[in-house]
């Protein structure tokens, strides 16, 4: 009898653990499963650095399948679809795997560098690259294989025979507004020390520029070869070839040949020349049409940019013709050159072919520091800058379609209202299609833009346009940029004719950097967008949703991530001191160097560096 009481007080017991077991676990899946799937309207914005880039949150596979997502097109932007997330997140993210894992697969040896180059142009590296090398390592220069641009630069060249090459760029040393400089038995020198324009003050900045080039050759002149190279002494490209001739030599390169100088090319003139047959804008051999400015910014569909580079491009872009002061400056666009030509310029479109030199941006990163984040005095985006940019003359009728008169005007309009989309709480709730709000408000609160003057690029007189811009516009006389800018969270850069030249200034301010551009410059591979810089479309429609993403939503309903904004203006701020020190731009500079005295020699083909021949 004892036995028998004491096995069911046995069972009994056991049975109690069991439910106080089954209990405590289910109490366990449920702590798990709401720790896993966090309730979206409490979940704060945390972007980590690094983070693997995903559509949507990790949860079932068919259900991330079947979640809305934004389109990626071709052409560099992102369509938003209402129902999916704030994108900004998401671009953010892949901007930040994409950074990583360019440091991860970068090259940690000599020979690792050597097989990368090989896989990535199919030749071997330049003779001198081993010193190259030493170079970097020396100093300490980042991501050492993200040189693309060079050989994008220069690869048309190597279809073309080098003396045909020697005879163009001799023939461009006594062009007007150039300057040429020489190595020699491992000394470099400029040529034409003096340019003269008939403008005392464009003859010293053409001056300056042509100092600052051969002043970043001079440390590493001992290991050069020789070659004579000219550059363009102003902000902006100008070797403009036919699509057709640029795909020719790059073909005959591909094959390890030259093109015949007698070959005809197809006869088609103006910018829609330099794109492929089949892009948007060669369906427009004379001209694209004016787009409608006002219409724009009522358009309920929005979008960004996702691909920076291709949405530069305005062999997608047909408008820019009329909205970039550059290239409506000579309307339809231009004859293209015959012949391609070794022209080296601070900066290029698209459609361009010079060869990017490291332009002389006078930046030294220091000392252009600004206080942190939580201490800048107003929470707006800051801009001044001349109107520089555009052809102002009295026989240009559609001046004011230009990027930085639009720009302006735009900022400091007090009428009409535009959509503009909801910032949100979290990156799984739904953008929304954005409502529409007061330009007048929005422009009060979000941007403090004007013109610096007096106006520029204009014709002086009663009824001119430069009478016609002072009236149009309020430009402030005075205005000490480089220090007051610096209080402000958001700056942007715009081009002028060619690129601004003070994204390397202000990257290093401490503030959130939107850039708008169509030109790219020599540290295009070597910068993220969407990390360093959050890059803004041409026709600027973007601009207020990314302004409501960061500052706060326009009904009050979300405070808007200026921790995210901190935090990019940080990212910028730490890069500009790693990958904008003078020691990166020489580091660009002796690499291109040394490529472009090998495609220029008629040796070129032995010019060659093989690690194995070097013992």
């Amino acid at each position: 009898m004892r036995r028998r009481v004491i096995s069911l007080s046995r069972l009994r017991f056991r049975r109690a653990t069991l439910v106080f077991l089954l209990f405590v676990t289910s109490l366990i899946c449920l702590y798990l499963k709401s720790w896993l799937s966090p309730s979206p309207s409490h979940e704060q914005p945390q972007i980590q650095s690094h983070s693997k880039y995903t559509n949507s949150s990790p949860r079932s596979k068919g259900a991330a399948s079947s979640r809305p997502k934004h389109q990626y097109r071709e052409d560099g932007l992102l369509v938003i679809n209402p129902n999916a997330p704030h994108p900004v997140y998401e671009l953010i993210l892949r901007a930040e795997r994409e950074w990583a894992t360019k440091h991860e697969k970068a090259s940690r040896t000599l020979r690792d560098a050597v097989t990368e180059y090989k896989r990535r142009y199919g030749r071997p590296p330049p003779k001198g690259f081993d010193v190259w090398w030493e170079y970097v390592t020396t100093h300490n220069v980042p991501i050492p294989d993200e040189y693309d641009r060079i050989h994008h630069d220069l690869q048309p060249f190597w279809g073309i025979d080098p003396s045909e090459l020697q005879k163009s760029q001799s023939g461009m040393e006594s062009t007007n507004g150039t300057f040429t400089i020489a190595s020699s038995n491992g000394k470099v020198s400029l040529i034409t020390p003096t340019l003269e324009t008939g403008n005392a003050d464009s003859d010293l900045d053409f001056n300056s520029r042509a100092k600052a080039q051969l002043d970043l050759l001079l440390e590493v002149q001992a290991s050069l070869p020789d070659f004579r190279a000219t550059f363009r002494a102003d902000d902006q490209p100008g070797q403009f070839v036919s699509h057709d001739l640029r795909t020719k030599a790059i073909d005959a390169a591909m094959k390890h040949k030259t093109l015949d100088p007698s070959h005809s090319f197809e006869n088609s003139t103006g910018w829609a020349a330099g794109c492929p047959p089949t892009s948007p804008l060669r369906q427009h051999p004379h001209g694209p049409p004016k787009p409608d400015i006002e219409k724009s910014w009522s358009h309920q569909t929005k979008s960004f940019i996702h691909d920076h580079k291709r949405a530069m491009n305005p062999c997608d872009h047909p408008s820019y013709l009329h909205l970039n002061g550059f290239l409506q400056a000579q309307g339809v666009g231009p004859a293209p050159d015959t012949t391609l030509m070794p022209s080296f310029a601070g900066c290029s479109t698209s459609i361009h072919s010079d060869i990017i030199t490291v332009a002389d941006d006078g930046a030294s990163p220091a000392r252009y520091w600004g206080p942190v984040w939580q201490l800048k005095k107003h929470n707006k985006l800051h801009w001044r800058d001349s109107n520089y940019g555009a052809d102002y003359s009295q026989k240009n009728k559609n001046w004011h379609l230009t990027h930085r008169i639009r720009f302006v005007e735009a900022a400091n309009s007090k009428d009409g209202e535009i959509y503009v989309m909801s910032s949100t709480e979290n990156r799984h709730n739904p953008v929304g299609g954005g409502e529409r709000v007061d330009r007048g408000w929005l422009n009060e609160e979000w941007l403090d833009v004007k013109f610096a003057g007096p106006p520029v690029s204009c014709e002086k007189g009663p009824g001119k346009t430069c009478q016609e811009l002072e009236k149009r516009f309020d430009f402030e006389l005075k205005w000490d940029d480089e220090e007051q800018e610096k209080n402000w969270k958001y700056l942007i850069d715009i081009d002028g004719f060619g690129c601004s030249s003070k994204f390397a200034r202000l990257v290093t301010s401490k503030s959130l950097i939107f850039k708008s551009t169509i030109h790219s410059e020599w540290f295009v591979d070597r910068v993220q967008p969407w990390l360093h810089y959050v890059p803004v479309k041409i026709d600027y429609t973007d601009l207020y949703d990314l302004m409501s993403f960061f500052v706060g939503d326009i009904s009050g309903q979300s405070p808007g991530h200026d921790d995210v904004a901190a935090r990019l203006a940080m990212a910028a701020n730490k890069w500009s001191l790693g990958y904008l020190r003078k020691e990166d731009k020489i580091a660009y500079m002796f690499r291109l160097f040394l490529e472009y005295a090998r495609v220029m020699s008629p040796s070129r083909e032995t010019m060659n560096y093989d690690p194995d021949a070097q013992g």
